[in-house]
Formats: structure tokens, sequence, C-alpha cells
């Protein structure tokens, strides 16, 4: 079986599962994971723990959570933005 390349320091690709990703990009784009779980038609909670498996597996907080919305984390240094 060959070598799957890192993706990061805490990340390999093959452990990398789609349906997280898609959740965090669902997140994203609502805003806030009562939203997101409403429109996938699953419990907040489910939601929740999924971006808490993503962020376990990249190895660092996602999203700062704050009253009613969440706040996705850009790293400037890490995603070479300015």
């Amino acid at each position: 079986m060959a070598k799957v390349a890192p993706i990061g320091k805490h990340m390999e690709a093959r452990n990398l599962e789609l349906n997280l990703l898609r959740t965090f990009l669902a997140v994203v784009q609502h805003g806030s994971m009562g939203k997101t779980a409403a429109a996938a038609r699953v419990t907040q909670p489910a939601v929740s723990a999924q971006v808490f498996r993503l962020e376990k597996l990249v190895g660092h907080r996602l999203f700062t959570r704050v009253p009613w919305r969440v706040a996705h984390r850009i790293c400037k240094s890490r995603c070479g933005s300015q």
C-alpha cells in the first residue's frame, strides 16, 4: 500500500473524513451549528461532535464559539494570507 502524503503536522489524508469537511463548510456557510443542524436535519450536538472530531484531527480549534453563532478562525501565518 502506498504511503499517503501528510496534509499537516497532525493530520494525514487517509484519516480525514469527507463528511467532517462537509460539516465544517456547512457551519461556515450557515454561521452557527444550530442552523447547520436544522438544515441537515440532525441534532446540534451531532454537528458539534463532528466539528470537535475535525478539530482533533487538525490539532487546533477551527471556530471561536460566541453566543448564537460561530466565527471561523483564519490563521494568516499558516494560510499565507496577508
